[in-house]
């Protein structure tokens, strides 16, 4: 939960400061921070070690023993969302979006004048 507050904190620095210029780079910031943390967690999560007890049904390790399908995912959306983060950094800044210009808006008319003639 400590972990969770941190990644807003982050985010929310990061979209005041370059949102306007920048599309995307909270979005990814936020993937990469989020899998960052849930990959670490994952070892200290009682049910996921290695010293699991067999009563609360041990999640299969993926690769060598050590590395369980959740931290996996955790891998894959970190390398992706650092592609995506590198892609939002090194882009050509965007304008910032302006607001549209409607012109006046026309009166609407009376049913009774519309259907009584």
């Amino acid at each position: 939960m400590i972990g969770d507050a941190l990644i807003i904190g982050i985010m929310a620095f990061i979209f005041v400061q370059f949102w306007r210029h920048r599309p995307g780079i909270t979005f990814f910031a936020g993937i990469v921070l989020y899998s960052a943390m849930r990959f670490g967690v994952s070892y200290l999560r009682i049910d996921s070690g290695v010293n699991c007890p067999n009563t609360v049904g041990c999640p299969d390790h993926v690769i060598k023993e050590w590395m369980t399908f959740p931290q996996v995912v955790s891998m894959i959306l970190f390398f992706a969302g650092s592609a995506g983060l590198a892609w939002s950094i090194w882009r050509k800044p965007q304008d910032q979006p302006q607001m549209a210009t409607l012109g006046p808006v026309p009166a609407r008319e009376k049913a009774s004048t519309r259907y009584n003639s």
